[in-house]
């Protein structure tokens, strides 16, 4: 008998969430990008490694420029170079994460279409395996990204995008690492631009 009643209760929240707009409109994005991060493990220096990714988004309006969301990555970042004898190796990297995005027009062109800018703050679960081993490990991130994105006039369901993502991750073998990125993606509104 209570199962029956949590189940209606479900089937209502999801009904009123439906209706009354959060999830009526909502944004599927895919980006990819190639980044640049640097890092720097106990007992030695800072350096480079490269890579690049791909991320898939979903999210939800909260306000007209105010939305929750959610994403799934996966990067694959490359071993550092030799020097100073000892390489920081290279990994694949399947990421889960949760974030907030606030954008706003900037510019409209009636017969182009509106260009917008804003940014997105996330968080982020990590699963990593470095390269040719069985070895995995876990950590979080957090995201801080800037964007400008550009609507046409004759389809403004689609948004073409520039962004800059800048990540920290939070891994316990390293004093710090950190990437900065540049992607190129596009993101599809449902129910709505």
């Amino acid at each position: 008998m209570g199962g029956r009643s949590l189940s209606r209760g479900a089937v209502f929240i999801i009904f009123l969430a439906w209706t009354t707009g959060i999830a009526s409109a909502f944004s599927i994005g895919l980006t990819g990008d190639a980044a640049f991060q640097v890092v720097s493990g106990q007992g030695f220096g800072p350096k480079e490694q490269g890579g690049g990714g791909a991320e898939l988004s979903l999210s939800f309006p909260i306000l007209k420029w105010l939305s929750v969301g959610t994403f799934f990555g996966l990067s694959e970042t490359l071993p550092s170079d030799t020097t100073g004898g000892f390489v920081y190796r290279g990994y694949g990297t399947g990421a889960l994460g949760a974030c907030v995005e606030a954008h706003g027009s900037i510019g409209q062109w009636s017969n182009a279409g509106t260009l917008d800018a804003g940014g997105r703050l996330g968080v982020a679960a990590d699963w990593s395996a470095y390269q040719y081993t069985s070895l995995f490990f876990f950590y979080p991130e957090t995201l801080v990204e800037g964007f400008l994105g550009f609507r046409f006039a004759g389809l403004p369901s689609l948004q073409l995008r520039l962004a800059l993502p800048f990540r920290v991750q939070l891994r316990r073998d390293l004093d710090y690492s950190l990437s900065v990125a540049i992607g190129l993606g596009a993101v599809y509104t449902f129910g709505g631009a």
